[in-house]
């Protein structure tokens, strides 16, 4: 999409689409991480004429719904 996710944004995500709280324990930031760091999707569009076409919340839905018809994964 252009545009990083944090990791508490994801934990959110999930949270709300799954109608549960995840346990979570914060700590100080650890010396020399970076602010922000996110992955562009510009060499697959201009290789594979890919781009991303959903948002987080879409793909928690479609992985939830995935797990949900295969709770023990590929048979």
């Amino acid at each position: 999409t252009g545009r990083g996710n944090s990791v508490l944004e994801i934990v959110e995500t999930v949270e709300e689409r799954l109608g549960t709280k995840l346990p979570r324990e914060g700590g100080d930031e650890r010396p020399g991480e970076y602010a922000a760091v996110y992955a562009s999707y510009k060499k697959a569009k201009e290789i594979l004429g890919w781009e991303p076409k959903t948002k987080i919340g879409q793909s928690i839905d479609a992985l939830k719904k995935w797990y949900e018809s295969h709770p023990t994964g590929f048979n």
